[in-house]
């Protein structure tokens, strides 16, 4: 299994208020290599960089 690294970017601007929760939806950059024709699967998780100026909690899914 590649354990590659992607950008991944909010389809929109979200503003979610305090305590509350929001799935938003994302693109995913898309690399040379990838096959376009298989469905793929990804896991999205926080980086240190982004917890570190904005108070989130993000769930793996």
């Amino acid at each position: 299994m590649k354990n590659d690294v992607r950008k991944v970017t909010a389809a929109d601007h979200f503003i979610i208020p305090p305590l509350s929760e929001a799935v938003i939806d994302v693109f995913i950059e898309r690399k040379e290599s990838d096959d376009v024709s298989l469905n793929t699967d990804f896991i999205v998780e926080p980086t240190q960089h982004l917890c570190e100026p904005y108070p989130l909690k993000m769930a793996s899914v």
